[in-house]
């Protein structure tokens, strides 16, 4: 399956009345009155778009307004209903588990949605300087990242050192950079080699208690303290990936400002950037996979040439491939063939399709859909007189795998007969 950017919308045949689509087979709209209408919203991840549907003939050219809550947390949700009586709003979900989407005024006779959001993984890289010295405080960065969600990711770091184990632990701040940094510093007590990770434990929210965000740990990465004094300290990640943007920082440990230059090959690939409190980070997209050398420049006299240049040759690897994704519809208990991208699928008018997924890295499979079907959970339901949508599928990436999103087109047609 290939990446999918882009929202598919179909136009589609009038639904004449919900109570045959609501006797096909949605779970949570089998109490509903044979004239009212439904809430359908399929599962999908923290942080993620998902479409909400509102199907209700006898609400035609009025707005809906509905409530998704999940503990003390509550976001509402205005849909606007065409003459035809359906409506699409966006919602992102804020954080995982069992929702309810239901009308803001109870008298409003539109059955509820109970979709699953699950939580967004993250990827959790560690920056170690190039080089240190001894008895001299070094710093170890952190940066936590949530692909697909545009949540800043909340929570703690704690570093170790193999080792020697648990060093501390830091709260992640928010900057305009990146997603979240922690940032700890620690003091090589003798010269040798040192090796160290990271480990990420989400946080909860402050309305509910409940989490939005998957823990991640890090790779190992390596630095040899010495007894030689630093100028310029180079953090980078263990590991990059072509077309992925990337962090690259520095550190002056002994000077509060000044001036660095970033290099790569060779080539100056960014302009000059002034340091913040000893500090600054650049943002650097690789192009091609293989070795590759990253080079970083104090623009200052007080130092050598070879005490103000610091190189690291890192090893670029192909960006992960997309996410593979499996969706299987059921029908009746019996297992189709799986869903790919682009298919245009046909069903009888009225049928219900359990939809079976998985994932590569594990993460769910978020569902959305445009057009007359109305989609509850991991349940589909084709409408009972005939129409048609488009079901987009989705799942986030992580360390291994690029988010992926694919495209089915579902049809049903209604047989007229003629007057004899």
């Amino acid at each position: 399956m290939r990446l999918r950017s882009a929202s598919l919308v179909i136009a589609a045949a009038a639904l004449t009345a919900v109570g045959t689509l609501a006797g096909s087979g949605v779970a949570s709209a089998a109490n509903a009155p044979a004239k009212a209408g439904l809430i359908a919203v399929g599962n999908g991840t923290v942080g993620v778009s998902q479409t909400v549907s509102v199907i209700a003939p006898s609400l035609h050219d009025t707005t809906v307004a509905l409530t998704a809550a999940i503990g003390s947390n509550s976001a509402e949700i205005d849909v606007a209903l065409n003459s035809r009586g359906l409506g699409n709003a966006e919602w992102v979900p804020t954080v995982g588990g069992t929702w309810t989407i239901a009308p803001v005024d109870s008298s409003v006779a539109l059955a509820p949605a109970s979709p699953y959001i699950a939580l967004v993984p993250t990827v959790t890289s560690i920056f170690v300087p190039d080089k240190t010295e001894r008895f001299e405080p070094m710093p170890l960065e952190a940066v936590v990242s949530a692909s697909g969600s545009d949540q800043p990711v909340i929570g703690t770091v704690t570093f170790y050192e193999v080792y020697r184990g648990r060093l501390g632990a830091v709260d992640l701040v928010s900057l305009p950079l990146e997603h979240s940094i922690a940032r700890f510093s620690w003091t090589p007590p003798a010269e040798g080699d040192y090796a160290f990770y990271a480990t990420f434990t989400p946080g909860t929210s402050t309305t509910n208690g409940i989490a939005a965000f998957e823990p991640s740990q890090s790779a190992i990465s390596r630095v040899r303290a010495t007894t030689h004094p630093v100028a310029i300290q180079l953090l980078m990640p263990p590991v990059m990936y072509t077309n992925t943007p990337a962090l690259v920082m520095a550190r002056l440990p002994h000077m509060f400002k000044g001036t660095v230059a970033l290099m790569v090959d060779g080539s100056p690939v960014t302009d000059p950037k002034d340091t913040v409190n000893g500090y600054i980070a650049f943002r650097w997209t690789p192009l091609h996979s293989g070795l590759t050398y990253v080079t970083l420049d104090l623009q200052s006299d007080r130092y050598t040439q070879l005490e103000r240049e610091v190189t690291q040759t890192i090893n670029v690897l192909p960006k992960p491939v997309a996410n593979p994704m499996s969706v299987t519809p059921v029908i009746d208990g019996v297992p189709q063939a799986p869903w790919q991208d682009d298919d245009v699928l046909s069903y009888e008018p009225g049928t219900t399709i359990d939809l079976v997924t998985s994932t590569g890295n594990g993460a769910g499979v978020n569902f959305s859909q445009r057009g007359m079907c109305a989609l509850d959970g991991l349940r589909l339901v084709v409408p009972a007189t005939g129409g048609g949508c488009v079901v987009t599928f989705s799942s986030v990436g992580d360390s291994q795998f690029a988010g992926n999103s694919a495209s089915v087109l579902i049809t049903a047609s209604v047989s007229v007969k003629k007057a004899s």
